[in-house]
């Protein structure tokens, strides 16, 4: 791997770290079976 890609490759890691979880609670433990309440049969 070349210098440059594998500073890319962390970079994009701590991308990643710093945005892992901040979405944690938005849906309920029961939001896809309420999604699929209305889908049909």
């Amino acid at each position: 791997m070349t210098p440059a890609r594998a500073i890319a490759v962390a970079d994009r890691r701590g991308s990643l770290r710093a945005c892992a979880g901040n979405q944690r609670g938005t849906y309920g433990a029961d939001y896809l079976e309420r999604l699929r309440e209305d889908w049909p049969l």
